[in-house]
Formats: C-alpha cells, structure tokens, sequence
C-alpha cells in the first residue's frame, strides 16, 4: 500500500453495535468447532473447511475519536462462505466471541449502515444499535466529525 493510498481522504459513515453486558449462557451452543487461526482470529470449521471467520480488534481509533472510553474490543473482518449463509453461523459466532471476551473490555461492532445481512446477523446476536458515526478520515486524523446516538 502506498503511502498517498494511506492519507487519501475518504468518507466514514457506520452502524455502531454495542455488546449487552448480560448474556444468555444458552446463546452459547455452538454448531462446530471454534479454531483460534492466528492471534485474535476465531473460525467454525466443519470438517477443515471454513464455515465462518471472525476477528477481534483490541481498540478502535475511530470509537476513540468520538470518545468511547477505552479499553475497546471491536468484532470485525467476518465472513461466511456462500455455502454456509442462512445457518445463522455468523450470530453464534458473535454469541461466542461475547462470552470469551465480556469480561475483558467493552464490545462493539461496526458495519456499514447498507450492509443488511451483518446487521441482521449483529442484530439477531442480540448487539444493540448504539450510534451511527459519520467523518471524514485523512490518514489517522478524522474531521468533520458527527454522531448519532440511539436508545
């Protein structure tokens, strides 16, 4: 990646997710085998294929920026394969990654506000809608900055 690819400006316009602090311990039932692939990257895998992958992020600079008190934890990078969508893998995902983590840092997800089967997916893992946060990023500086907080 360049380094002009790295300060072009762009705009930012996301769904901020919050993790409920309280969890049903039966949102935990898991339909495979949860692998740690690399630091921090979890995936279900059914018979060594890959049925989903999801990622941990420790901090956020953006949710900083509009004055998340830290520490952060941010869910992100997740992807189904085309053969496993409509098996709710990726809210069972979700689901796991708030048991192990809850204890650790607040969680949050972001998404973009026209992604709709993450948002059902977040949604149905039962992460609230919390903010939508929109700016205008120039390398690590963001400007412009608006927030929309939900109940």
């Amino acid at each position: 990646m360049s380094l002009l690819s790295k300060i072009r400006p762009y705009q930012v316009d996301l769904l901020v997710f919050k993790v409920p602090e309280s969890l049903n311990p039966e949102s935990a039932i898991l339909p495979f085998p949860v692998t740690e692939k690399a630091k921090d990257v979890f995936v279900f895998e059914d018979k060594g294929k890959q049925a989903h992958k999801s990622k941990i992020f420790r901090g956020s600079r953006i949710l900083k920026s509009f004055g998340y008190k830290t520490p952060i934890l941010c869910i992100g990078d997740c992807e189904t394969p085309e053969e496993y969508r409509g098996k709710s893998l990726y809210p069972k995902m979700l689901r796991y990654l708030y048991t192990k983590f809850q204890n650790e840092a607040e969680i949050f997800i972001l998404v973009a506000p026209n992604n709709m089967a993450s948002i059902r997916g977040i949604e149905k893992s039962g992460a609230k809608k919390d903010a939508r946060i929109k700016c205008l990023k120039i390398g690590p500086i963001y400007l412009n900055k608006e927030i929309e907080r939900f109940d």
